[in-house]
């Protein structure tokens, strides 16, 4: 499953920040660690770093994925809001704009589901 990543507001240095943050994070696996940036859409001005796309295999990978980001806020001075968003195989886009476990634990639920 294709994840991505952005923050609620344009933060060039904790993209850059968040996205060596996953690829250091033991606990996911190999190719979840691969945050890689999205190409801005042709006509769109903006960096390269404004969405990372992620490979999640599994609902165990994407709730250790979850579980870093939360990390990486909360080490941060003023902790911005991650959205993520994803599209299941059956069509159904998910997104995760909370910063409340239970709301994170929903959606992760959601993603996993068939």
């Amino acid at each position: 499953m294709n994840l991505y990543v952005r923050l609620a507001e344009r933060d060039l240095d904790a993209m850059v920040e968040l996205q060596r943050w996953l690829a250091y994070d033991d606990r996911l696996p190999a190719e979840s660690r691969e945050a890689r940036p999205v190409e801005p859409v042709d006509g769109v001005l903006g960096t390269t770093v404004d969405v990372l796309q992620l490979v999640i295999g599994s609902a165990i990978a994407l709730g250790q994925l979850v579980l870093s980001i939360a990390q990486w806020r909360h080490s941060r001075p003023t902790a911005p809001l991650v959205l993520i968003s994803a599209e299941r195989p059956d069509g159904v886009t998910v997104t995760i704009e909370s910063t409340d476990p239970q709301a994170l634990a929903d959606a992760v639920r959601q993603l996993g589901e068939p």
